[in-house]
């Protein structure tokens, strides 16, 4: 467990020491997380169709990790973990709907940056990333006014103006890839041509029929693609008045997602009940005043936990005790460091919400545990429940799309990942009484905002 204490004496100490420093020397840190965008969806991870003109120009100017995971399949774990640089087991928000709320104890990137001097901004989405489950603390601003960019980014560019003199900390979040896909005018533009009928709310409407064939699916596919258009506008938009202010060139930009989305690839249009890679590789670039050479590439595993020890690295605080991440910069030019890494993630279901429902082969789909974790390195990929049941395993170099399950096949392999798995404290149900989950239970406001995003 972090010691919180440790943190604010160092944030005391490092304060002065800010100070005693140019901005130039302390770059403002942007953090940028697009919720539900898959890595494989962006052009400069070799998509075919031009859905990200700007995200593909900041990647041209900074690194590009091409291999990065995220530590689970829904929002409000996947960004605990990306803003405290803990693995699901160890901040303890698993469990969908309720996940519990931050317990005091650990200290999110926010609370450090502010310790450290930083102005603090946030602005979100909603939902699943409400204050009510402990992602404003550290925070002196934090807010929303709807769930996608188009909505904060006026907000959030008024505050960066009014605090431009002072080294910032912005996160920015938006639910803009997400469901139910809806591209605004302008932006429905992978679409043009297609014959189906078929509308994306009916994927999220009870009893209402599946995709019935290929044109469907491709228009679904389609829809997606344009809501990632869109979002990568808004992000271009937000460049150009950071640029416009000044501000630009002394930013470190981080713009990343928290997870992907099913795209009827293992016979779904979902996230949280899986582990499969379209649900949890995700894009990561960052661009920013460092010596590394433009358009940089890493090839090696990362993950999403290694977002907080690299902003901290970079500004010269120390990471966590406790990190389970590593600072990426440190290692660019050097795919060999790391190879054999093995990152991890977990994804879960409370009781009454594990339920069985047809796929899009027609086949029931198989029970699943409450609780499920993975275990990844470059080759194998190993998805099991807590209690170590329903093991499966994949050679993802040879089975890129995970669709042969070779755990009797590799019995070795299966055993060194669930090792791995035993040593986070992932087979154990106890890993997750470290969340509060009483009284956390959406309001009214919230309920409105989560059905929506199209969860209840």
């Amino acid at each position: 467990m972090i010691n919180k204490g440790w943190f604010k004496a160092k944030g005391a100490r490092f304060n002065q020491y800010l100070r005693q420093r140019s901005l130039r020397d302390c770059p403002n840190i942007i953090l940028i997380s697009l919720d539900t965008l898959r890595a494989d969806h962006v052009g400069c991870y070799g998509y075919h169709r031009d859905t990200t003109p700007n995200i593909d120009r900041l990647a041209a100017e900074g690194i590009v990790f091409k291999n990065a995971f995220s530590t689970s399949s829904w929002t409000a774990p996947a960004h605990m973990s990306m803003l405290t640089g803990l693995w699901p087991t160890e901040h303890g928000l698993v469990q969908y709907p309720n996940p519990g709320v931050l317990s005091k104890g650990v200290p999110l990137l926010a609370e450090i940056l502010w310790d450290a001097g930083y102005m603090t901004l946030g602005f979100h989405g909603g939902g699943y990333m409400s204050p009510h489950w402990g992602f404003g603390r550290g925070f002196h601003v934090y807010q929303t006014r709807g769930r996608d960019l188009k909505h904060n980014l006026t907000s959030c560019l008024a505050w960066i103006r009014k605090f431009r003199n002072r080294r910032l900390f912005v996160f920015l979040h938006g639910f803009d890839c997400h469901r139910p896909y809806d591209p605004p005018d302008g932006f429905d533009c992978f679409s043009t041509g297609l014959t189906s009928s078929y509308t994306v709310a009916q994927l999220y409407e009870k009893n209402a029929p599946l995709p019935q064939n290929g044109e469907d699916i491709e228009k679904i596919i389609a829809k997606y693609d344009g809501n990632v258009r869109f979002a990568d506008h808004m992000i271009g938009k937000f460049i150009g008045e950071l640029n416009g202010v000044g501000l630009l060139e002394n930013s470190i930009i981080v713009v990343t997602a928290d997870h992907g989305d099913e795209l009827g690839e293992h016979g779904y249009f979902d996230h949280i009940k899986s582990l499969y890679d379209e649900t949890i590789r995700i894009p990561l670039v960052i661009r920013g005043p460092m010596s590394v050479d433009h358009g940089s590439i890493v090839e090696r595993l990362v993950s999403t936990v290694d977002i907080v020890p690299t902003i901290l690295n970079t500004v010269h605080i120390p990471s966590p005790p406790g990190c389970g991440g590593e600072n990426l910069v440190h290692s660019i030019g050097d795919n060999s460091v790391g190879r054999s890494r093995v990152v991890y993630g977990s994804t879960g279901y409370q009781g009454d919400f594990l339920k069985n429902r047809e796929n899009l082969r027609g086949h029931p789909e198989m029970p699943r545990p409450q609780i499920l974790h993975y275990a990844r390195n470059e080759r194998w990929k190993l998805v099991c429940g807590y209690d170590a049941g329903g093991v499966e395993l994949y050679d993802v170099c040879d089975d890129p799309g995970e669709q042969r399950d070779v755990a009797d096949v590799y019995p070795g392999k299966r055993l060194e990942l669930l090792d791995g798995l035993k040593r986070l404290g992932c087979l154990e149900w106890g890993g997750f009484a470290k969340s509060n989950a009483r009284g956390n239970v959406a309001n009214e406001e919230l309920k409105a905002q989560l059905k929506e995003l199209g969860y209840l």
